[in-house]
């Protein structure tokens, strides 16, 4: 095994170009501010990013599951409706309206915007009152208040969601 290498002295004494240190600064100056801006930049976008994927998140776990609320939701009306047994639909109803309740609190984070938090803990207890009414066999003019309140939040949701897919 050998090292190789090479030195080369030079001789001198190293003087400070007065001239050109003005310059340096600025040009330092202005590098220093552009990576700044930069950095600023990108940790804007990166921020945006994650709120835009904490929105979509939400957003498809309220479709979905609100959809499901509702499919089971309808099939207890639809029972009760016609004068019979809701004893095998009232479970599955309020069950997925628990279920969806659960699943958007579950969806909310810091990273969404306040007004689209509120919808959503609205749609959450709204959602949770329903399934009380259909549980505990309040009167009709109970559950339809409950579900036209619940409507209407659910209508804010999926309008707050329209630009997320």
């Amino acid at each position: 095994m050998g090292i190789v290498g090479c030195t080369s002295i030079i001789t001198g004494t190293a003087t400070v170009d007065t001239s050109a240190a003005p310059a340096y600064r600025t040009s330092v100056s202005k590098s220093l501010s552009a990576s700044a801006a930069t950095s600023s930049s990108r940790e804007s976008q990166r921020q945006q990013s994650l709120t835009t994927q904490a929105i979509s998140g939400a957003c498809g776990t309220f479709r979905t599951t609100s959809e499901d609320a509702v499919a089971a939701t309808n099939n207890w009306v639809d029972a009760y409706n016609k004068g019979g047994d809701t004893g095998g639909t009232s479970g599955p109803a309020v069950d997925a309206l628990n279920r969806s309740a659960d699943a958007v609190a579950g969806a909310i984070t810091d990273a969404m915007p306040q007004g689209m938090r509120d919808t959503f803990n609205s749609y959450i207890a709204a959602a949770r009152s329903v399934a009380d009414a259909i549980a505990t066999h309040a009167a009709i003019s109970v559950y339809n208040s409950r579900k036209d309140q619940l409507n209407q939040i659910k209508g804010q949701g999926f309008e707050q969601c329209r630009p997320f897919p």
